[in-house]
């Protein structure tokens, strides 16, 4: 009986971690697997940079302690001794040219001590006392039953617009490179869907949690974690460790279909057709849709109403450091009346420890989101000259740069929008037609590194559960 015959296509983390669940199987030759990347390298959206001296991330630069997926995968790799937790936290936010502490607060912008959230300069008296009808309002009518809406407007309504302006547009908008009145509150933020529903007030809410928080619980550690020699280790070393993997790099799937035997075939790079009996799809929705057969119309539809925010970052390293901004947190972020260019900055010397030749600073620029478009077309040395200049306005570096890089990511960030959760069960519901395919990666599940393994190994094991195989021991 032949061997089962696997395709993972798209090389990104999660087509990686995918590959790296099927590989025990692939090694006592109980399936045959292939990944198939368009691009020359590997690893999607993480980039490290090292030509500087130093690390800069041109990506993703942690992951989250309180996700397991990647810290799991991270030690079955065997770099549990490269793990390195943030160094120096926190941010300012640039406001009415000052920068100043941002409080306390979760991925969402939500204060998580009400105590500095009313101590906190960012907002005025006027907002904290708008802020306390959180106290008096009643549960959001929209949320009942699987009822959805936009992070911002949700936090508008109990919190008041300034809090969603200097706190959930930066901090929540900055994670997910969207309007927070766009954001879909079920697909992104939950917990602060429960929290409402259990104590009806958000500011009640963050009060119990705080009580809560201490008993029982270990001693405090970073809540973000990366690797000593940046993220692109973690890619170097399971691509390594699995041998077992034919893995096909600048080899572009261009189409997929069933035949009349159940085998889904592949047309690569122009040339013969592939037979496969399973696939894991680890692609973006719009390179997804490109792939379907015209008979699947409502399925390439559906992927066609998902919407991607492009990225640049641009990594820069100098031989002095910023002399504007005290050293003691991480990064700026930046409110979009205070720059037209820059959405934030952030400190790899500082938050990470990492070296810099010279004892100098390394930087990592966010471009605003809303034009990003626009930076998209343009070269490398415009973009520089503009990301320059802010640079020297908002943080006062004189210097040149001795070390500069631009990062593009043009459909790096699905965007989660209000019903979200709705149109992947749509998608995913399409997928049922197609048995041995499983879909994986950013779009379904979320956007961090531990979702996007967490969703590649769960389709690993989905495709092997269909061809009546286990899975094996880790790899």
């Amino acid at each position: 009986m032949p061997v089962p015959r696997i395709a993972v296509i798209g090389g990104g983390m999660a087509g990686l971690a995918a590959a790296w669940e099927l590989a025990p199987l692939a090694r006592r030759g109980a399936v045959d697997v292939e990944l198939f990347e368009a691009s020359k390298r590997l690893g999607g959206a993480v980039c490290t940079d090292r030509g500087s001296g130093g690390i800069i991330e041109g990506g993703p630069d942690s992951f989250l302690a309180r996700k397991p997926e990647a810290l799991t995968l991270v030690r079955e790799v065997g770099l549990e001794g490269s793990i390195i937790g943030v160094q120096r936290g926190g941010s300012y936010l640039l406001l009415r040219g000052r920068f100043r502490s941002l409080p306390a607060v979760g991925p969402s912008g939500l204060p998580t001590d009400v105590r500095t959230f009313l101590r906190s300069d960012l907002l005025s008296w006027r907002a904290k006392l708008r802020a306390s009808a959180d106290l008096l309002l009643p549960r959001t009518r929209a949320l009942r039953g699987e009822g959805d809406v936009s992070l911002g407007k949700f936090l508008e309504r109990r919190l008041g617009r300034e809090v969603v302006d200097h706190l959930a547009a930066p901090v929540a908008g900055g994670i997910h490179l969207t309007d927070v009145d766009e954001l879909s509150l079920r697909a992104t933020y939950p917990d602060l869907a429960r929290m409402e529903a259990e104590h009806r007030s958000l500011i009640l809410g963050v009060r119990a949690r705080a009580r809560e928080g201490p008993v029982g619980t270990r001693p405090p550690v970073s809540p973000f974690l990366t690797l000593r020699s940046g993220l692109a280790s973690f890619v170097e070393a399971l691509v390594e460790k699995i041998p077992e993997v034919r893995v096909r790099t600048h080899t572009r799937v261009e189409g997929i279909d069933r035949d009349l035997e159940g085998r889904y075939r592949l047309q690569v790079d122009g040339k013969e057709d592939e037979r496969f009996d399973g696939a894991v799809l680890c692609t973006s929705a719009p390179d997804l849709a490109s792939l379907l057969p015209s008979s699947m119309d409502v399925w390439k539809r559906l992927l066609g109403q998902v919407h991607y925010s492009p990225i640049i970052v641009v990594g820069l390293a100098y031989r002095e450091e910023p002399d504007r901004v005290p050293f003691d947190r991480a990064g700026v972020m930046i409110l979009r009346e205070e720059s037209r260019v820059l959405a934030g900055i952030s400190f790899p010397s500082r938050k990470w420890g990492y070296a810099v030749p010279g004892g100098g600073t390394s930087i990592r620029a966010y471009l605003d989101r809303r034009s990003t478009p626009y930076w998209m077309g343009l070269s490398d040395a415009e973009v520089l000259s503009r990301v320059g200049e802010e640079i020297h306005r908002v943080l006062g570096i004189g210097e040149r740069p001795f070390y500069t890089r631009v990062f593009r990511h043009p459909t790096a960030l699905p965007q989660y929008r209000v019903g979200h959760l709705d149109l992947i069960r749509r998608i995913k519901a399409e997928a049922t037609l197609w048995p041995g395919v499983a879909l994986a990666g950013a779009l379904y599940n979320g956007i961090g590194l531990s979702d996007c393994i967490r969703s590649g190994r769960d389709g690993a094991r989905a495709v092997l559960a269909s061809l009546g195989q286990r899975p094996g021991a880790t790899a």
